[in-house]
């Protein structure tokens, strides 16, 4: 194709079961100019014959095989190759009504623009309706948090349609070297340029998970931040330090939105591993030790979280990990 208005890009790995239903339903929006890059991350089942035999039959379809890297590796190498103007992300499980992108498209004034959700899992259909607003001026990612909208919606990088300009200008990219959080750390790094920004209520984007699904990988990323913590804190330390610079706030409003959490499923994984020794290397931590004294001025962690800060704060780190260590064996 030449010179699209849209690049989708879709990272496949091992997705056979549900690549034709995000494929077909992509290749059936109303709005037709596009190209679809699918990024084949050295899967093993039958997903890179899949995706030839679609680049085969439409060509709007680019296929690119790579061996694995992961989904950021794979991510960046769509942004690389991508030639529209406008970039947006698909997961390769997930699907898209036939307006999709037509909906996207109706805010191309802006530099984002982000749609709801419905969530797909074990127990039904979930709705998640972002509230529609318009932001517009220099600091509109601080605007958007701190007038306590829902953070939700700018935690992953699909439902969002971008500026391939904007992207290129700063050279963002997903990290490659991050298995959490790396797609949070793009959006926000990514709305520090945004000069407006628009979110609509109407939904359009199907995200499919599982409970069996879910839990596996909550075990999985008790494993990873654990292992990773300090690459997770160091990166949010320096997308605080850039959002500081960009906005001449000390605000530390992106910790307090989107580390609060991440801090105390990072704290329950390490004090799972029943090591003291692990617990006091996490809460000494220079980075974790910042995003601690920021946490400990807030108020909405829940009451566990609150008083789980309050005694790392007062140094109560033996208390604290002899009290998990009780509830722990009575169940």
């Amino acid at each position: 194709m030449n010179n699209p208005q849209i690049s989708v890009i879709v990272p496949v790995y091992n997705t056979e079961k549900w690549l034709r239903r995000c494929v077909d339903s992509i290749l059936a929006q109303t709005f037709t100019d596009f190209e679809l890059l699918l990024i084949d991350d050295g899967s093993t089942d039958g997903s890179p014959a899949v995706c030839d035999e679609y680049a085969g039959k439409d060509c709007r379809v680019c296929v690119f095989h790579k061996p694995n890297g992961g989904v950021s590796f794979a991510r960046n190498l769509g942004i690389v190759n991508a030639v529209g103007c406008i970039l947006i992300f698909i997961d390769a499980d997930d699907w898209v009504e036939p307006e999709y992108l037509a909906v996207l498209m109706s805010h191309q004034d802006s530099d984002l623009s982000v749609i709801s959700t419905f969530f797909h899992g074990d127990d039904g259909i979930v709705l998640h309706r972002n509230h529609d607003a318009c932001l517009k001026g220099e600091n509109v990612l601080y605007d958007f948090l701190k007038n306590g909208a829902d953070t939700e919606c700018l935690r992953s990088p699909w439902g969002k349609a971008y500026r391939r300009d904007i992207i290129e200008d700063v050279k963002l990219r997903f990290d490659e070297n991050l298995r959490l959080c790396e797609d949070t750390l793009f959006v926000l790094r990514y709305c520090l340029e945004c000069r407006n920004m628009s979110i609509s209520s109407i939904a359009c984007y199907h995200y499919e998970f599982s409970t069996v699904n879910c839990e596996n990988s909550l075990s999985r990323n008790k494993l990873l931040y654990i292992r990773h913590y300090d690459s997770i804190f160091k990166a949010f330390y320096k997308l605080n330090e850039v959002f500081k610079t960009k906005t001449g706030s000390d605000d530390s409003i992106i910790y307090r939105s989107y580390l609060g959490n991440v801090f105390i499923m990072t704290l329950c994984a390490v004090l799972d591993t029943h090591e003291y020794q692990e617990f006091e290397s996490f809460t000494n931590n220079g980075y974790v030790k910042h995003c601690i004294d920021i946490l400990s001025l807030g108020n909405n962690y829940g009451i566990k979280g609150k008083f789980y800060i309050k005694l790392i704060k007062n140094g109560c780190l033996r208390l604290l990990f002899l009290m998990e260590r009780v509830m722990h064996e009575i169940g």
